[in-house]
């Protein structure tokens, strides 16, 4: 494949090569219409190979390939005509020639896709090339009367023309694997070449994705890669259909007549001894005119002798000759000639196949590109950017003038061959340069609007829009780099200011001026945004309307300055006040407003009004003056009480006034129902901290008795709480509300107390020798100093650490189980009895079980209640004392409150019992008499 791409496509990449140098810098009409015309010459060339050479060939899938090619070109000529700027149906929109160009590429491709079912199906070529001609006129009518919106001015490709190009590809794709699944059906040169046009295809058709503007760098590559497709059909298609023909020539001329260009076997003597009907119309002669005459005086230059003609040598030395181009000055044609030795007995004639092309076109357009390229080494001189392009060792193999002026050069002569060490920038900037063209050329990306900055021998600072591109050779190799570049300084500092002057009107037109806080404008976005959140993530959030109160009295009396000033002190405390997700926005005079994302709920939203109430009541020393101020504040909760956003703002405004008209310096909620929960929890929270200062909590006990012994093996310690009005508050009521805010530490650390001291008396008064069980919040185990509280407890209680037994629930010992497990350890070395509170509610793991260094299991009796008529129950209870038996532990059933539910408890090997029916939680007083009388 190497030899093949090396040999054969010369001209077609050095033409391609040739037609970007002139599309970036002269034209790209003429770019295209050259390329194009070339596809459609080889879209010909392919049909007319196909058609004269079937009769020995029998190839139906060359046929089939090229009656389809035929009526491709047919359609590519119309894309041509109709591309903008052709002026030829004076059609400006490029919608026609896309739709030209989708409808042919998708006919291509399904022209390729179908080739492998026919190479075994028979069929007439007028049928087929109806069909196909038929298909190129309705194409044609689509392109013409009705196109496709395929491309918008100034945004580019339609989605429609980038699916087009998709399914093309996904088309071609298919061929692909087709065909490699049918490669033994090929000829190895057919085959490579077949696969190679497809991929041409694919990568031609996903440049056509990419790009913007029609007449862009994408653009240009996909035209390139469909002609190279093309082209590498055509040689294949040449190579596979003549290889046949010049073995078959020693058979008879006839044979010959099947190759469309001119061939004639040669004798060593140089006399033509065999042609074909090419050579004939080449020559413009009969066969009886040409059949043993002179080669040379027929073929050859006129302007040249035989013994000095490098063709007549080559044939009398019977050598290979490909592709030998010659000037018949005379006639200023240039004819291509190709030799292939042969041998043969038949008549015993030997010597050579001789090839005979006329290429004048083709040398014609080659001397147009010649002068072409003249004319762009003008045009880049011309160009208002500097140019250069360098090899692969950086070394420079041009530039234009302006580049020549940046670097204090005057000719072209002076740069050839240096680096950008040899520069005026080499102190400075040559290093970067060239470390940056080598990734250029290694890793073949352009790089492309760069902006880079470079300082020059005065220290003087410039920033360089740069474009950067690799230079392919023909075999692919790397040859150099091209770049451009310009200096845009003035445009970028423009640009800069422009940038800050439209932050700042943004930000003038989305803020308060003199707080700087978002204003209604910038608020109304942000709670629409926030109740869009909270809709899809199906959260919450508030809306806090706060109004200063008699705020007016003090712009009045000490003016408006001093009020501003006010305004401002407000809005920082508020500011800080808040989470940082948070908005607060001034939407008035004295008024305010905050929204309030996901709050974890309402105590928390009354946590954080109570803290922006808390701001508004210091003073504010401003000079000479101390000033007071107080707020109201409305809250509206979304969903709750609206889901649109300017219905939320009315509800928190409704329920400011709310709290205006309850006498100010407060907050109210829109829902009654949320102002009592809130102002419940603030109460609650105050009695509770106010309760722990005093240590007003009394210490109940419960007995825990070995039903099977009749002994007290245990009492439970148990808080209550009887407010300062003789009002007993339930543990259910304030205990999660100590655990959710962190006074359960303190709450938990004053029962411990009052507890061992209350059982030590007991055991002094030998009334009471089993162990006191403590009840162990997660917080507080998870203190850092939760070991030391402990130590301290029993050092100053001089209650032995064995008769005291920690109780902690399954659920939370599940948090960190890691870090209890390890707490947990230490206070067992010390002697301390560990047990599981509420064993089956939790979703504790039994690895973590069995690690824990507990003694007892707590049944708990939500699992009693209903003991013995409740199978489930039944099930649960008979496991968990199954399990603590497997383990080695004790069990103690919660909640006993009937002879049945003791019985069942004996009957499954569970001893001890806690509960209603030996006894509920009493107070010290009567656990006192209870302790003294149990026996009795």
């Amino acid at each position: 494949m190497k030899k093949l791409l090396a040999n054969t496509y010369l001209i077609p990449v050095l033409l391609a090569l040739f037609l970007i140098i002139v599309r970036y810098n002269y034209n790209y009409l003429v770019f295209h219409t050259f390329i194009e015309f070339f596809s459609v010459f080889v879209s010909f060339s392919i049909t007319l190979v196909t058609y004269y050479t079937y009769s020995f060939t029998k190839n139906r899938y060359l046929l089939f390939i090229g009656l389809g090619y035929f009526w491709i070109g047919f359609l590519d000529l119309f894309h041509i005509q109709t591309y903008p700027g052709m002026q030829i149906f004076m059609i400006d929109s490029p919608n026609n020639t896309l739709t030209f160009w989708v409808l042919t590429r998708t006919l291509g491709a399904v022209i390729l896709l179908t080739a492998p079912f026919m190479r075994y199906r028979t069929f007439r070529n007028i049928t087929v090339s109806s069909i196909f001609g038929a298909t190129a006129l309705i194409i044609t009518y689509l392109a013409t009367m009705h196109p496709l919106s395929l491309y918008i001015q100034g945004q580019g490709l339609t989605d429609l023309k980038i699916n087009f190009e998709y399914f093309i590809i996904a088309i071609l794709a298919v061929t692909l694997y087709i065909n490699k699944k049918h490669n033994q059906e090929f000829s190895k040169g057919i085959y490579s070449a077949v696969m190679l046009s497809i991929v041409f295809n694919i990568l031609s058709e996903l440049s056509f994705t990419l790009y913007n503007d029609v007449y862009g760098f994408l653009n240009l590559v996909g035209h390139i890669l469909k002609f190279l497709s093309f082209w590498v059909l055509l040689q294949a298609i040449i190579k596979t259909s003549l290889k046949e023909p010049f073995t078959l020539m020693q058979k008879g001329a006839s044979t010959y007549d099947a190759i469309p260009v001119a061939a004639a076997v040669v004798d060593e003597l140089g006399m033509v001894r065999q042609i074909n009907h090419a050579a004939c119309e080449f020559l413009s002669l009969a066969e009886i005119d040409i059949i043993g005459k002179s080669n040379h005086e027929l073929f050859h230059p006129k302007n040249s002798q035989k013994s000095q003609c490098s063709i007549c040598q080559a044939i009398e030395q019977k050598k290979y000759i490909e592709h030998y181009e010659s000037e018949d000055t005379s006639s200023g044609k240039y004819i291509e000639f190709s030799l292939s030795p042969i041998s043969s007995s038949e008549k015993n004639i030997q010597g050579v196949v001789q090839i005979s092309i006329d290429i004048t076109e083709r040398k014609n357009l080659q001397i147009n590109v010649q002068n072409q390229f003249k004319l762009l080494q003008n045009i880049i001189n011309t160009l208002p950017v500097r140019v250069f392009w360098k090899d692969t060792n950086g070394k420079y193999l041009g530039a234009n003038n302006l580049f020549l002026q940046d670097a204090k050069l005057n000719s072209i002569d002076e740069i050839l061959g240096k680096t950008d060490l040899d520069m005026v920038w080499a102190k400075t900037d040559a290093k970067k340069y060239m470390n940056d063209d080598q990734e250029v050329i290694k890793e073949r990306i352009a790089k492309l609007q760069i902006e880079e900055k470079q300082t020059d021998e005065n220290g003087q600072t410039i920033i360089l829009s740069t474009s950067k591109v690799p230079l392919v050779g023909i075999n692919d190799e790397n040859i150099g780099i091209l770049g451009i570049y310009e200096d845009i300084t003035d445009t970028k500092n423009m640009q800069q200011q422009i940038v800050q002057q439209s932050k700042k009107l943004h930000f003038q037109a989305t803020h308060d001026e003199l707080t700087l806080l978002p204003n209604r404008a910038l608020f109304q976005d942000r709670l629409a945004l926030s109740i869009d959140n909270a809709k899809r993530n199906s959260q919450d959030c508030a809306l806090l309307f706060i109004d200063l109160d008699e705020f007016k009295e003090i712009n009045d009396s000490l003016g408006h300055h001093m009020g501003d000033k006010v305004l401002k002190i407000i809005a920082q405390r508020f500011k800080q006040a808040i989470r940082e997700k948070d908005t607060l926005a001034r939407i008035g005079g004295d008024e305010f407003v905050i929204i309030v994302d996901d709050y974890k709920n309402i105590e928390a939203l009354s946590t954080l009004t109570q803290k922006i109430l808390d701001t508004t009541n210091k003073g504010i020393d401003i000079g000479e003056h101390v000033l007071y101020i107080s707020a109201s504040v409305g809250i509206s909760v979304y969903p709750k009480d609206s889901t649109d956003a300017q219905n939320l703002l009315k509800c928190a405004d409704a329920a400011m006034y709310k709290a205006k008209d309850e006498g100010k310096g407060n907050y109210q909620f829109y829902s009654q129902e949320m102002t009592q929960k809130a102002m419940k929890r603030i109460s609650m929270q105050s009695k509770l901290r106010n309760a722990i200062k005093n240590e007003v909590f009394d210490v109940y006990f419960q007995p825990q008795i070995n039903a099977q012994t009749k002994e007290i093996i245990g009492l439970e310690a148990l808080v209550r709480w009887i407010d300062e009005n003789g009002n007993m508050i339930y543990p259910d009521e304030f205990i999660p509300f100590a655990e959710e805010t962190g006074m359960i530490v303190e709450l938990d650390r004053i029962v411990m107390k009052k507890a061992l001291a209350q059982v030590m008396q007991w055991r002094n008064e030998n009334i009471f020798t089993g162990s006191l069980s403590l009840n162990l919040a997660m917080k507080q185990l998870q203190k850092d100093d939760f070991e030391l509280s402990i130590s301290n407890l029993i050092s100053s209680s001089k209650c032995p650490p064995e008769k005291i037994e920690l109780e902690i629930t399954e659920s939370g010992l599940m948090q960190k189980p890691e870090e209890s497990i390890a707490k947990l350890n230490r206070l067992k070395e010390l002697g301390i009895k560990i047990s599981i509170d509420d064993f089956g509610t939790g979703y504790s793991s039994l690895s973590y079980i069995k690690k824990l260094p507990i003694s007892k299991i707590k049944i708990d009796k939500s699992f009693v209640v209903e003991l013995p008529d409740n199978k489930d129950d039944i099930s649960i209870v008979k496991a968990i004392i199954a399990l603590a038996s497997s383990l080695g532990l004790k069990t103690l059933a919660e909640g006993v409150e009937t002879a049945q539910q003791l019985e069942f408890m004996l009957e499954n090997g569970c001893h001890n019992i806690q509960g209603y029916y030996f006894a509920k939680p009493m107070s010290i007083e009567d656990t006192t008499r209870f302790l003294k009388n149990f026996h009795k």
